[in-house]
């Protein structure tokens, strides 16, 4: 047991005791603003570069459902409702980054009311160009040969 124990104690009932620099790591003012401001420049200089990463990889991942969805968007729906419903259907990942990828690219006066055929594994990028060309179309294959009265069959059912 050391002898002195009041050596260790930084405070004496005198008051602050001066801390031996070679025992302890002691930063001055100058030091803690030096660290603080190469602290920031880090974290601006790092923050942008990952977040403009990260940013072109999640709209480009494909969603996590297996299946295909039909999605409809009325006439004058707003991009925040539309991205909301697609992330409840699990059509998107993210309703935040549809519509920060709808804003960036200017998209949202694009995006036209229909119904759509969502292909399982869709990604965003996929989703808002399938929203900005044409709705849900329906393919009908008549034979050659058909008459008049069953190609209007055809067409009436498929309708």
């Amino acid at each position: 047991m050391p002898e002195n124990i009041s050596e260790n104690i930084p405070f004496t009932s005198e008051g602050p005791k001066q801390l031996d620099p070679r025992k302890y790591h002691i930063i001055s003012k100058e030091q803690k603003k030096k660290t603080l401001i190469i602290s920031i420049l880090i974290f601006l200089l790092a923050v942008p570069p990952l977040s403009f990463m990260y940013y072109k990889f999640a709209v480009k991942r494909p969603s996590q459902t297996d299946k295909e969805i039909t999605f409809l968007i009325e006439s004058g729906e707003d991009i925040p409702s539309i991205s909301q419903r697609l992330q409840k259907g699990d059509a998107i990942n993210s309703a935040f980054l549809f519509n920060f990828y709808v804003f960036l690219n200017r998209s949202d006066t694009n995006i036209q009311a229909g119904t759509y055929k969502i292909a399982a594994g869709s990604s965003i990028v996929d989703i808002v160009e399938l929203f900005q060309h044409g709705t849900n179309d329906i393919k009908v294959t008549f034979l050659e040969g058909w008459r008049n009265e069953q190609i209007a069959i055809k067409a009436i059912q498929n309708l």
